[in-house]
């Protein structure tokens, strides 16, 4: 399969082209369409490299990153990871994204958006670099 790289968020393509999905599906998806997901262990000093496209977003909510860190075998800490609104601005305007319509819910549209789960994104070559410290306690 091709990757998506149009501003589509996986198991939510319908709702990200803003056209709905079955009534009361939730946070279960739209539709049966995955990709992008997967698992990153960490090194030895706690850090994990991810290599991925710019994720997309779905209608009500601003562009973020959905993330997991296992703890345990049956204890996990989730969380959502986000993109300052200019940063996203700037990569929905170029191409492939740019054929997309513009976002509808910025950050602070958002009532999920934490400023603390922010990533810190400099451009790095043809890509951007993102950067977050999650601490955990033993």
């Amino acid at each position: 399969m091709a990757l998506r790289r149009r501003g589509l968020y996986s198991g939510f393509e319908q709702a990200s082209r803003g056209t709905g999905g079955p009534p009361g599906r939730g946070s279960g998806g739209t539709d049966q369409t995955r990709y992008l997901r997967g698992a990153q262990v960490t090194n030895a000093d706690g850090v994990a490299v991810l290599t991925t496209i710019y994720p997309g977003w779905y209608q009500g909510r601003t562009v973020h990153i959905h993330a997991k860190v296992q703890l345990s075998n049956s204890e996990a800490l989730t969380t959502q990871l986000y993109f300052e609104d200019k940063v996203s601005d700037e990569v929905y305007a170029k191409v492939p994204y740019s054929g997309r319509q513009g976002r509808r819910t910025l950050n602070g549209n958002d009532n999920i958006y934490r400023r603390e789960t922010t990533l810190t994104v400099s451009e790095e070559g043809d890509g951007y670099l993102g950067l977050i410290t999650i601490g955990v306690s033993a």
